[in-house]
This record gives C-alpha cells, sequence and structure tokens, in this order.
C-alpha cells in the first residue's frame, strides 16, 4: 500500500495541547518527499524521493515515485519527460516599469482616466469576493445607455519582445472593452458575473529600439454595466545571456515531474526550514538518499547541502517544557540546546543559518504570541532588557559553538503582536532591543522581521512604515506565503517590491509550502484536506502541482526588487510511523505509539 506522508503535530501538555495544536494543524498537510534535498522543489527542480519511517523495530515504509536525479538541482536545469520539446535559454518575466498594475496603491495612481458623466470608478478590496482578496479597479455605468470607459498609461521601453495581461471580472454581458498594449489590441468579451475572474492577453510585440508605448484598456460600457479590473501585468521576454556559450552543458534529465528552469544568482537563497529533524530523528524516523543509503544527521545535512540547498532555517523557542514535569510541549521541542546541534550540522555541510527567534515558549504566529513563561509578570522596559539579554546569550552561544550564523529573524509571524505587545510602538520597541542585540555581536549577519498576510489590503505598506517610523534597524522584511492563504503571487511580488523601493530593504519569503496529495499519513486533520482548503487553488495537490508553486514562488521572489529567497517550511517533517492498516483503517495502537515518540 502506497504511504502518503502529512505534518504530524502533538503536544504533550493538555493545557497546551488544547490551546495550541490547532492552529499548527493549519501549518499545512505540505509533505514532500522527506528533506532529501527535501521536497524543496524550489527552482530548477522538482523532486519526488522516498522515505522510510521506523519506530522501535518496527518498519513502515513511505514510498513516493522517481526519486531518479542527480547533482545541483538548484542550479543544473529542469525536470523533463523530455528535454528537446522546451526551451530552458528564455522565458517571459514580469516587469516592474508598468505602474500600480495590481492597485494595491489603493487608488488610481500612475493610470489616467478617461470616462464619460455617469461611469464611476474606484479601488476597493471585496472581502466575500474568494478569488481576490486583494485591491482592484471597480467600474460602473450608471446611465441608460452605453458610456465611455478608458484608463492607459505611457512608458518608455527599452528594445525588446513583450506582452500584457489582465484580470477582469464582472456582470454577466459584453464587456466592450479592449485591452491595447503599443499596436497589438484584443477585445475582452464576456464576463460571467460575480467572483468568477478571466485573464486576457496580447499578442506579443516587438521593440527594435527604446520607444514610448501605451498601455490601455478603453470602450462604451453598456448602460449599468459593472466590472472589476485587476493584475494589468507587462511582460518582457528575456533569454539567457549564456544560452550559446560552449561550456554550457545541458543537464536536463527525464522525470515524471517538469519544472521550468529559474535563473538565479549564487548567491539566492535556495533555503529549507527543517527544525522538526532532531525530533524526528529521535523518534525513530529514518532518512535515505537516493541508492536507499541511511543518512545519518550529518549525512542528512550534507545530502542537503549536495543538492543545492544553501541555507537552513531554525526555530528557537525559550524554554519549550512542561515548567513542572519538563516533558516537552512538541513540535520539535526546539529550544537553544537543538539550534546548536542542527545549526553545527549545516555549517559543517557548508550551509548558513538563519536562527528564527519565537521569544516564546511555543509557537508564536498571527493567532498568538505568548510571553515567555520566565518572562509573564515582566513590564515593557523588564521585556526589552530580557530580549536584549536573551538574544545576545543566545547568539553567542550558536556563534562560540561555530554555527555561521548569517541572519536571524527577530520574532516569527509578528502581524498583530509580538511578545505580548500589539501596540506599534512598543513592539518596535521590542523589535528595537532583539536587533540592536544583534547589530551589537555582528553588524554582518542580517536582520529579519518576519509577517504574514500579503494579501490584505495595505497590511505590508502599513507595517513597513511603523518599523520606518520607529526606527527599527533590520535589513530583511520577510513573509509567509501559503497561496490558499496570502493571495496572489502578483500582489505579492508588488507589495514587497513597494518595500524594496521605498525603504531600501531585502525581501524574501521566510515560508511557503505546498501538498502534494490530500491523503492523512498520521490520523491528524490537515489544513489541506478534502473539504478543505481542496477546491479552487492555482495548483494541483499532486507531485506535478507541488513543484509548480514551489518553482513560482521562487520565480516571483528573484524577479522582485531586492527579493534575496525563499525558505521551504519544514520539508523534513513526516508522521514518525504511517497511522493507518492495510485496510486503511486508522490505527489506534500505532497512533498511541507515534504520540509517545514524538511528544518526547
Amino acid at each position: 500500500m502506497r504511504k502518503k506522508l502529512r505534518t504530524n503535530i502533538l503536544l504533550s501538555d493538555a493545557d497546551q495541547r488544547k490551546e495550541d495544536n490547532e492552529m499548527r494543524r493549519k501549518k499545512l498537510s505540505r509533505i514532500c518527499s522527506t528533506t532529501l534535498a527535501a521536497a524543496l522543489v524550489v527552482a530548477q527542480f522538482a523532486t519526488t524521493g522516498f522515505a522510510e519511517n521506523v519506530l522501535a523495530d518496527e518498519a513502515t515504509s513511505v514510498t513516493l515515485s522517481d526519486a531518479d536525479f542527480t547533482g545541483d538541482f538548484w542550479n543544473d536545469g529542469v525536470w523533463t519527460l523530455t528535454p528537446s520539446t522546451w526551451d530552458n535559454t528564455s522565458s517571459w518575466k514580469a516587469s516592474d516599469l508598468l505602474t500600480n498594475g495590481d492597485f494595491e496603491s489603493a487608488d488610481t495612481t500612475g493610470w489616467s482616466m478617461d470616462v464619460a458623466d455617469g461611469v464611476t470608478y474606484a479601488v476597493k478590496t471585496d472581502s466575500w469576493m474568494t478569488e481576490n482578496a486583494t485591491n482592484f479597479l471597480n467600474l460602473y455605468n450608471g446611465n441608460s445607455e452605453s458610456a465611455h470607459f478608458g484608463m492607459s498609461q505611457e512608458i518608455t521601453l527599452p528594445a525588446g519582445t513583450y506582452k500584457v495581461s489582465a484580470k477582469f471580472e464582472g456582470a454577466e454581458g459584453d464587456t466592450n472593452l479592449t485591452l491595447t498594449a503599443g499596436t497589438n489590441s484584443i477585445e475582452v468579451g464576456q464576463t460571467t458575473g460575480y467572483n468568477t475572474w478571466k485573464t486576457v492577453e496580447t499578442e506579443e510585440f516587438t521593440l527594435d529600439s527604446e520607444s514610448v508605448v501605451s498601455i490601455s484598456i478603453t470602450g462604451d460600457l453598456s448602460a449599468e454595466y459593472w466590472g472589476d479590473i485587476d493584475d494589468i501585468v507587462l511582460y518582457a521576454y528575456t533569454a539567457d545571456e549564456n544560452a550559446d556559450s560552449p561550456e554550457q552543458e545541458d543537464t536536463a534529465v527525464e522525470s515524471s515531474v517538469y519544472v521550468e528552469k529559474v535563473n538565479l544568482t549564487d548567491d539566492f537563497i535556495t533555503g529549507a526550514d527543517v527544525s522538526s529533524y532532531l525530533s524526528l530523528y529521535n523518534s525513530g524516523a529514518k532518512f535515505y538518499d537516493y541508492e536507499g543509503n541511511e543518512l545519518d544527521p550529518q549525512g542528512f545535512f550534507n545530502f542537503l547541502a549536495a543538492n543545492g540547498t544553501n541555507w537552513i532555517r531554525l526555530r528557537v523557542w525559550n524554554d519549550p517544557y512542561n515548567s513542572e514535569t519538563r516533558v516537552g510541549y512538541g513540535g520539535g521541542n526546539n529550544d537553544l540546546a537543538a539550534a546548536i546541534k542542527m545549526g553545527k550540522w549545516a555549517t559543517n555541510a557548508g550551509m548558513r543559518v538563519l536562527i528564527d527567534f519565537h521569544y516564546s515558549d511555543f509557537w508564536a504566529d498571527p493567532g498568538k504570541q505568548k510571553v515567555p513563561k520566565a518572562w509573564a509578570d515582566m513590564n515593557l522596559e523588564e521585556k526589552t532588557t530580557a530580549i536584549t539579554n536573551y538574544t545576545t546569550e543566545s547568539l553567542n552561544a550558536l556563534l562560540d559553538a561555530g554555527v555561521d550564523v548569517g541572519m536571524v529573524q527577530i520574532g516569527n509571524e509578528t502581524t498583530n503582536s509580538f511578545c505580548g505587545e500589539s501596540n506599534w510602538e512598543k513592539r518596535c520597541t521590542l523589535f528595537s532591543a532583539g536587533a540592536n542585540a544583534v547589530r551589537a555581536i555582528d553588524e554582518n549577519i542580517l536582520i529579519a522581521i518576519h509577517f504574514t498576510n500579503p494579501e490584505r489590503s495595505t497590511n505590508y505598506a502599513n507595517f513597513a512604515a511603523q518599523l520606518d517610523q520607529y526606527r527599527v534597524d533590520y535589513d530583511v522584511f520577510a513573509s509567509s506565503y501559503y497561496p490558499y492563504w496570502h493571495g496572489t503571487l502578483s500582489n505579492l511580488q508588488s507589495v514587497l517590491s513597494n518595500i524594496a523601493t521605498t525603504y531600501g530593504k531585502k525581501v524574501m519569503v521566510a515560508e511557503t509550502s505546498w501538498a502534494y496529495s490530500l491523503e492523512d499519513g498520521d490520523g491528524h486533520d490537515n489544513t489541506v484536506r478534502e473539504g478543505s482548503n481542496d477546491t479552487g487553488q492555482s495548483y494541483d495537490f499532486t507531485e506535478q502541482g507541488q513543484a509548480n508553486e514551489i518553482r513560482s514562488v521562487v520565480n516571483t521572489i528573484a524577479n522582485t526588487t531586492n527579493g534575496i529567497g525563499v525558505f521551504y517550511w519544514e520539508a523534513a517533517w513526516i508522521p514518525v510511523q504511517y497511522a493507518y492498516d492495510e485496510n486503511g483503517n486508522l490505527d489506534d495502537e500505532i497512533l498511541a505509539s507515534n504520540k509517545i515518540a514524538w511528544e518526547t
């Protein structure tokens, strides 16, 4: 029987389980093929490997298909069944030369508007619209007869080949609109009702020299027609500068998964969060290379590095243990000692390390930012001192142990609060305490602040403005991006580019993931399962779909202003033992043994 993997999050402390298990179960059924290069189906590759989980002497195989790739799959090309059928030397890339194509400025900045009397327009959001949670341009003809609507933008383009796409939604009927880019036009045609978006794309056009080009949407709206426009994107066709180099090796390999190559800079972060690895290893989970050789911990990290992973992300909790029994809360029991151990393995393998301080004893995320037990009764001034001291002592311990810390995260998903504080001035005081402690130790270590929900209108612009107002010293604005929660990639690119250009910050995705199956593996509901987040998604819940999602995220950040990289969240997290019997029924004994192994 083929076994599918999933996230396994169990707690040992009863009251911690009641409050915290729900949130972490939401973190995905994102199973990739164990960390063997580790579900990092990012950029130029898609991985489908195999793994085996063993608890005590009882072995349960977990088999995926087509673990047939070799070499540096981050940089070595693509996966395809028929390499001769596609061109990996060029691609279409979204350009940032068009202003405000997604209307995330909350107005029509950059566009010249030309409308008849009785025609109105406004940038808005709609909380009921499940297919678009971001800003869009709403238009309405309040006349009893057709009336003109027009919007245009003139931009100077260098010589090259281009095309333009845009999304439309509106009342049932013909829009009577035309999308034009340069001399190429295409009729938008019919819209089919509320919340049903369509994409329209012009034919490509080529400029022999630098030229001023007009991008426009114009036409005579039917009487009382309403509609919405979003994601107007200018694409440029780019060729690989090294395409004709005789030294360039054809590195495509055969596979059942196809991923178009993404051209990345040498310093682009192709990272993985493997914080649960040590706890899984201690619980009996085993990992293997492609030839079936069991990997010890150092071999595991070496294997990741050999296949192109260049950064490892490790979370750190202050004291993830019950204060009386000292039994771990679970979720990896990621204290400082665990981070040092895994950080040394990563460093020995030649990878850099991002330390993700939660400043909490357990999960810190948008739903909760609990103060550590030891800091529960502290006021703001006392917490500021505690964060400074804790950051200083912990970072020095990591560095003294030889861990190559290249980046430190001051808090995890601090969207709504941080370390018990929701007021922005107080939050920024605490951010600064951590950031200044890092700067005092090593000015070359990057400092990241991490948020979620880029899909909410003006969220990130406001967050960045608050950090700037209160003079938080940081380098990287980091975002989580889970497609079923966080909107479109074009919006993600837009809001991150805005921060990069406005404040000069680097930007990255600190967490992303995607499930290749809706099947359960450990007896606990996944966020992505039948009946939950399984419809209306942009990617299939298959190995190919997983590869497509990760490749899309990497490509987006690689083409975002100051984009420095992507981390795949918890690539190694698999069930300790498959919890279903040969008839597909949940085995209570296996489930119970999994709990014992994982919780301790």
